[in-house]
């Protein structure tokens, strides 16, 4: 698979200095994942870490929404939902620094969601899913219901106007008390293809969903052992959540002169989710230990514009090839977070850790706190350029380099809240240029061993309304990265990959010894990544990744009773493994494993929290009827092991899916 998709080069695989794992359909295929996350985790080095379609952890890092792309552009049309499937082509994962390509974003990496596009040829597709619960510590129940679609070819047989329409409806059940979804996603795409040199793609994407928003479990005194049962659900049927968004993009691609080519691509988001439910405060260590918990209404609008222009092509100077990558970006982006009520904790709020209430609670009795109303707004200017230069037959070495220019404002509206507080407002604003460079070589040592070796550097802006103790905005956090490689491919039936990483995080801000905010942090995460794929005969696939990491705080807060310096990153194991089989029985049949294999780690910035390893076996079966049915069968946590997959405090931790049993009937005309 090229990566030049998600780092925009005209240089191949074999010439790039970085690492980009990938999962194309027959991956999701054999996976047959319940959701977009469950494909990401078969990667090396990426797991999911919570809630929101943004929480993973790469290489040690806590993604957020910057590092989240859809066809290389912000994909920010769902915020607590994941991205449906039925849209997805593939995912390719930039693994550790990518503010070279995109900008501000947390070092750990890139996940860029590539979707799928119209197809001259005609083929529609109509999927009906269901599952269930199937645990003995949830006992039976409907899962997920699911209906959806793929449909594209060519309009009217006219094979320069290309059609995809895409969609679903889903209505689930979770293993948590009080914890459904429903909501569709839909997404028209309508392809121009001008004449054999140029093409113009539009595609519009339409979603809502409805849910319970869940809350974490609670550890009393930090112990894990003392959580309660993993159905749990401390805010109650009482809670409501939407998410909601319209995305639109269009898309030109024009082949020039001299095998020059021009991408552009323009996409607009407008979001907005409410929510309005109780959250956890903090818990006891009691030996009758209770949850405290207050009140919040929250409504939040986020509109995003991005242009993204590049040409790539190839230039030759004496004996040297240059494979050139030459753009510019503009991104507008603004968050409008309201805090219609924010209340601090309530003794009449306060529930059971083991055996919550659940009855029904006037809000308009409950003492609610000042909220808050905060509009950001962020102007980002960019230009990029890179150059992978063939310095001989087996050499290749890579430069670049990106400057991005950047006008943020922050703005605290004035306002009486829902229960008659006044706020006062105020108004910061700050400009900012930065510079972020990468260097790099690839060289074929043999025809079928390869060694890369890079450095780049990243950003990440703080908050414009944080300042220090004389009101100056924070310098950004900056991430440095050094990566070797080394890729063998002896036979075309297997491969092997092996990658050795370290990255620094500086200006991390923290407490100082006077109890102020100061950019005086610095983290360290380094580790390996090995995958190997093997392929022993046409029937069988098997494919293995192990990854060893090691984070570091080398400088935290000055404050000596809370510094946590010494401690590691919160959701990072010191060792990931997945093992996946797929087997061929027949013309007909197509089985399937997958064992996933997480270390122990920490649960909480102080450490104190520990979430023991676990693995986990699924197991899938996939039959072909007659050539235009088929019908997956697939069994999640098959051992039915009670785990955690994460915990961002003892306040807020996440369990695992118990066993889950599911079945989707296919039919393609």
């Amino acid at each position: 698979m090229e990566a030049s998709s998600t780092v925009k080069s005209a240089a191949g695989d074999d010439s790039q200095a970085l690492t980009v794992n990938a999962v194309d359909q027959n991956k999701i295929e054999a996976v047959q994942p319940r959701n977009l996350s469950d494909s990401i985790d078969t990667l090396p080095g990426i797991q999911k870490s919570g809630t929101n379609n943004s929480d993973y952890v790469s290489r040690g890092f806590a993604l957020t929404r910057d590092n989240m792309k859809m066809d290389g552009m912000n994909a920010w049309v769902l915020k607590d939902q994941q991205i449906p499937l039925i849209l997805v082509d593939r995912v390719e994962v930039l693994k550790g620094v990518g503010s070279m390509y995109y900008g501000s974003q947390e070092p750990g990496g890139v996940v860029n969601i590539i979707t799928k596009k119209p197809q001259a040829e005609s083929y529609h597709e109509i999927n009906v899913e269901g599952g269930g619960w199937a645990s003995s510590s949830t006992g039976k129940g409907w899962g997920d219901k699911k209906v959806s679609f793929d449909s594209t070819g060519m309009i009217s047989n006219h094979p320069s106007l290309l059609y995809r329409v895409v969609g679903e409806y889903v209505d689930s059940q979770g293993f948590r008390d009080d914890e459904k979804r429903s909501g569709y996603f839909f997404a028209p795409m309508l392809t121009w293809q001008i004449d054999d040199k140029q093409s113009l793609t539009a595609q519009v994407e339409v979603t809502r969903y409805h849910y319970n928003y869940q809350s974490g479990l609670v550890a009393p005194g930090a112990d894990i052992h003392r959580v309660a049962a993993i159905t749990t659900n401390y805010l109650g049927p009482q809670n409501y959540a939407t998410d909601e968004g319209v995305a639109a993009s269009l898309s030109y691609e024009r082949e020039l002169a001299a095998g020059w080519k021009n991408v552009t691509k323009w996409r607009s988001v407008w979001h907005k989710d409410e929510r309005e439910n109780f959250d956890i405060s903090s818990v006891s260590d009691d030996v009758s230990p209770t949850v405290a918990r207050y009140y919040r209404h929250l409504y939040n609008q986020q509109e995003n514009h991005s242009l993204d222009s590049y040409f790539t092509g190839e230039a030759t100077t004496g004996q040297l090839l240059h494979r050139l990558t030459l753009g510019g970006t503009y991104a507008y982006t603004q968050n409008d977070f309201n805090r219609l009520a924010w209340g601090s904790a309530d003794s009449a709020l306060s529930l059971d850790v083991y055996q919550p209430a659940k009855s029904y609670i006037d809000t308009s009795s409950i003492s609610s706190g000042a909220g808050s109303h905060r509009i950001y707004t962020y102007d980002t200017y960019s230009l990029y350029a890179q150059d992978v230069i063939g310095l001989t037959d087996r050499w290749d070495m890579q430069l670049g380099g990106r400057y991005d220019w950047q006008h943020r404002e922050y703005e605290s509206l004035a306002y009486t809240n829902a229960k008659g507080k006044y706020v006062a407002g105020s108004y910061t604003e700050a400009d900012k240029d930065y510079f972020t460079p990468t260097l790099g070589t690839s060289y074929r040592l043999t025809d079928s061993i390869r060694l890369h070796t890079s450095y780049s550097e990243s950003y990440e802006t703080s908050a414009v309304d944080k300042t220090d103790v004389h009101g100056n905005n924070f310098e950004p956090e900056t991430g440095k990265q050094y990566e070797v490689g080394l890729h063998v491919q002896p036979a075309t039936n297997w491969n092997a990959d092996l990658v050795l990483f370290n990255i620094e995080k500086r200006n991390v801000i923290v407490t100082d010894s006077d109890g102020d905010d100061a950019a005086l942090g610095k983290v360290r995460s380094r580790g390996a990544e090995l995958s190997l794929g093997w392929q022993p005969d046409q029937n069988w696939n098997l494919q293995a990744s192990y990854t060893l990491l090691h984070t570091r705080v080398l400088e935290g807060d000055q404050d000596t009773s809370d510094s946590e310096e010494g401690n590691e990153f919160i959701n990072s194991p010191h060792q990931q493994m997945v093992l996946q089989a797929q087997f061929r029985a027949s013309s007909d049949l197509t089985l399937g494993a997958l064992w996933l294999v997480q270390g122990r780690r920490y649960g909480s910035t102080d450490n104190q929290l520990v979430l023991p390893g676990y693995s986990r076996l699924d197991l899938t079966a996939d039959y072909q009827i007659d050539k235009n049915t088929s019908v997956a069968l697939s069994v999640k946590n098959v051992l039915d092991k009670q785990y955690y997959v994460s915990a961002d405090s003892e306040t807020a931790v996440y369990a695992g899916d118990p066993r889950y049993i599911s079945a989707k009937l296919k039919y393609v005309f």
